[in-house]
């Protein structure tokens, strides 16, 4: 009953190449305290599992905001850019939530929604 972000990037060469490989995309909450930039994190924003008129669903809806985080305005944009090339082979996206700094770590940051239609 997760999105499938990481499953999604995980093998993606242009996010391999931005991320790492394994990436360096978490799931909010668990990105270690000295995650090494750029990196990603994400969230479910909301969900729901798609009505039918017999039997269980086949698929689940979610909406899922992904934040890049980097060093430099680049790296953050680059990171996004790689996973946004990726996902919207399985997904789409759904708005652009703008750019930033984080207040605390100063890192630059990157921020879109996308939304999943997986079968269960």
């Amino acid at each position: 009953m997760l999105a499938p972000v990481f499953t999604s990037c995980e093998n993606d060469a242009g996010v391999q190449a931005e991320l790492g490989d394994p990436p360096r995309i978490y799931a909010f909450g668990t990105a270690p305290d000295d995650a090494v930039p750029p990196y990603l994190i994400w969230f479910t924003v909301s969900g729901a599992p798609e009505n039918v008129l017999a039997g269980t669903p086949d698929y689940d809806g979610y909406r899922v905001q992904i934040t890049a985080y980097g060093t430099q305005q680049n790296d953050a944009v680059n990171a996004a850019r790689a996973v946004r090339n990726c996902l919207e082979q399985v997904a789409d996206v759904v708005s652009w939530n703008g750019e930033g700094r984080d207040p605390d770590t100063k890192e630059y940051t990157y921020s879109f929604d996308v939304s999943f239609l997986p079968l269960r």
